[in-house]
């Protein structure tokens, strides 16, 4: 019986069946079936969460896709409203400026006009000046030369003082 015994002892189905039971003890010990299944829940939200993220991945390349297709319109609009603005100011600066040098024409001609009339009422002001002083003298050289004018601008000046105060 010792050779029978120790012939199981040694023998590999004796080995394996204390492995399986001690696998079983620990089955048992160790609820396997809920690790599995969080293990499971585990990777099923992994999954999940890869697709959310691809989805959104995918929705974000559509979106900038679509904002790129509009880049070349939206950069032309912005071209031609750069122009039409450049083109507007351009206009208001040069009506601006002729209007800034018609008012400095017309203002130069105003001054000129001006000085024009100071000028010749200077003239004439010293004209009438002159021409009295030449009249002034010429009636005396002929007062001087002729003394007959004298008498006689004296009775026309008291005839006419007469008449006047008649």
């Amino acid at each position: 019986m010792a050779d029978v015994f120790n012939l199981i002892l040694h023998s590999n189905l004796f080995n394996f069946t204390i492995f399986l039971l001690i696998i079983i003890v620990i089955c048992a010990k160790v609820d396997i079936n809920a690790a599995l299944c969080k293990m499971k829940d585990k990777v099923v939200s992994e999954i999940n969460n890869s697709r959310t993220e691809k989805d959104n991945s995918l929705t974000s390349l559509a979106d900038a896709k679509n904002e790129y297709s509009k880049l070349s319109e939206e950069l032309k609009n912005i071209s031609d409203m750069a122009k039409l603005k450049a083109d507007s100011l351009s206009k208001q600066v040069a009506l601006d400026t002729k209007q800034k040098i018609a008012n400095i024409e017309k203002n130069a001609e105003n001054i000129l006009s001006a000085e024009q009339k100071n000028l010749t009422s200077a003239l004439i002001s010293k004209l009438g000046v002159k021409s009295v002083e030449f009249a002034k003298y010429s009636i005396i050289e002929e007062l001087t030369k002729n003394p007959q004018l004298h008498n006689k601008f004296i009775e026309e000046s008291i005839a006419k003082l007469d008449e006047v105060v008649l």
